[in-house]
């Protein structure tokens, strides 16, 4: 990426170091880029309002910095540049992309973690199941004045069972788009699929097997 692009989407001013804490409402637009395994998200919001002015979701491809800087583009053509307080990145990818553009990375966890907290301040405490491309966390929170605290969290293994990758590979396998109706079907099912949930591989052979079961003999 060329030093123009990035004085195009670094708000003016020195990074400033990143800290997990609810947002507070100041002048200027917030800009938080995600950028996952297999998708990049991006999300503008105007701290003062608290409302979400832009908004945009894409598959990477494989592509996750170029994709995330044409996200970035299109967000710019929506707000000025000089409007933003500050820009910061998570997800697997996003060390890179922070590392290249100059500004904070936030971790996964602190980063859902002050997520939940600002969306819902009144708990007391809170548990987040969430399904990445490449791994599935469990956090527990515990809110101590306003703030969201960590007080456990575990990750899956580096086995592709349980994640949105391995998911979103059987979606495919079935005909089934994964954003608009996988979760849908899933909902209205009746019955639960015999399935080798902690392999995988196991997991593959027994929806082979299920399908095969279900077709129509062949004369």
């Amino acid at each position: 990426m060329d030093e123009k692009a990035q004085l195009d989407i670094i708000a003016p001013g020195p990074a400033r170091p990143a800290r997990a804490e609810p947002l507070r409402p100041k002048h200027g637009l917030y800009v938080g880029v995600d950028i996952g395994s297999t998708s990049s998200d991006i999300v503008v919001l105007d701290g003062e309002a608290g409302k979400t002015l832009f908004t945009d979701y894409q598959r990477t491809k494989g592509r996750p910095i170029e994709t995330a800087h044409q996200q970035l583009q299109r967000a710019l053509r929506q707000v000025k540049a000089s409007e933003i307080a500050l820009t910061a990145a998570t997800g697997s990818a996003g060390r890179l992309f922070a590392k290249v553009l100059g500004i904070p990375f936030v971790n996964e966890v602190p980063a859902q973690a002050t997520a939940v907290a600002h969306i819902y301040p009144h708990f007391e405490q809170a548990t987040i199941v969430e399904m990445g491309g490449q791994d599935s966390k469990l956090i527990f929170l515990s809110y101590e004045q306003g703030r969201a605290g960590v007080r456990h969290f575990t990750l899956n293994t580096v086995c592709a069972a349980g994640t949105g990758s391995f998911l979103d590979q059987q979606a495919q396998r079935l005909g089934i788009d994964i954003e608009n109706e996988f979760g849908h079907m899933a909902l209205q099912s009746k019955n639960v699929p015999r399935m080798a949930g902690r392999c995988s591989v196991f997991a593959k052979s027994d929806m082979i097997h299920s399908s095969n079961r279900q077709r129509p003999p062949v004369i």
